[in-house]
């Protein structure tokens, strides 16, 4: 009997009819990881929902105003082994004509294989993969709101609405109005 992992025993294969849905929000993992532990899983990606800031909202963020740039391009540029790693969450990674990664064969592999299984898989804008393009996202009704950052997803009352409605797999019975301070 093979243990229950994510490379595809049977107790993964159980877990994948019994997932309705899975949301990442700016995912911090390497698209090789990504590569490694999503696209193997067919049914899986095809219930995959990421939410990315746009790449000019991902350079209007900073990491405690140390680096001027998101947390994203931080960890890409300064805290994987390899000099500009893709990273899930960066919108970039859904681009084929952005050439500013590390330019390696194998990082151009990775990225076309990430590509490949998200368009067999149907991720793509604005159904399943939505971008952040508003410097400012809608926390609380009528219209209070913040800045859009890494930090914001868990304060944006579409984004959050929109997950719990996929996980329950119908409407609210009351809208999601108000999330300052989460």
């Amino acid at each position: 009997m093979q243990p229950a992992d994510c490379d595809g025993g049977p107790a993964a294969r159980r877990l994948a009819n019994s997932v309705a849905s899975i949301h990442l929000y700016a995912p911090a993992c390497t698209v090789q990881f990504a590569n490694r532990h999503y696209t193997p899983h067919v049914e899986l990606m095809k219930r995959l929902y990421l939410h990315v800031l746009s790449d000019d909202v991902e350079r209007d963020d900073n990491v405690a105003a140390i680096y001027r740039k998101s947390l994203l391009y931080f960890v890409s540029n300064a805290l994987e082994v390899d000099l500009r790693t893709p990273i899930l969450g960066l919108s970039h990674v859904f681009d084929a004509s952005y050439a500013g990664w590390d330019g390696t064969s194998s990082v151009g592999e990775t990225l076309k294989n990430w590509r490949d299984a998200a368009a067999d898989a149907g991720l793509k804008e604005p159904e399943r993969l939505t971008l952040v393009k508003d410097d400012k996202i809608l926390t609380a009704k009528p219209d209070t709101r913040i800045r859009a950052g890494h930090g914001s997803f868990d304060n944006d009352i579409s984004v959050i609405g929109t997950t719990i409605e996929r996980i329950l797999g119908g409407p609210l019975l009351l809208p999601v109005e108000d999330l300052r301070g989460f």
